[in-house]
């Protein structure tokens, strides 16, 4: 799978799982190889941290892991600085 499907797929998959709530929690993902081709998923969320919430956070981790089918990855979540 080429790396802007994954980051399609992964996009697709988040927004499916995820409450869709008055704010936008993910707004954009990128996913980049690194080395031994191990994928590194940039989470950029519209809300913060607080405002989410750490099920939100494990949510993220989670359907990315489902993704990935188990694959080993690394998942950055970039939050949105509250107000």
């Amino acid at each position: 799978m080429v790396l802007s499907e994954l980051s399609d797929t992964v996009f697709d998959a988040l927004n499916d799982a995820l409450p869709n709530d008055d704010f936008q929690l993910v707004w954009r993902v990128d996913v980049f190889e690194g080395w031994a081709k191990i994928p590194f998923v940039t989470v950029c969320s519209g809300t913060s941290r607080s405002q989410a919430g750490a099920a939100v956070a494990e949510k993220i981790h989670g359907v990315v892991a489902q993704v990935l089918f188990g694959r080993r990855h690394d998942v950055r979540i970039i939050w949105a600085q509250p107000i």
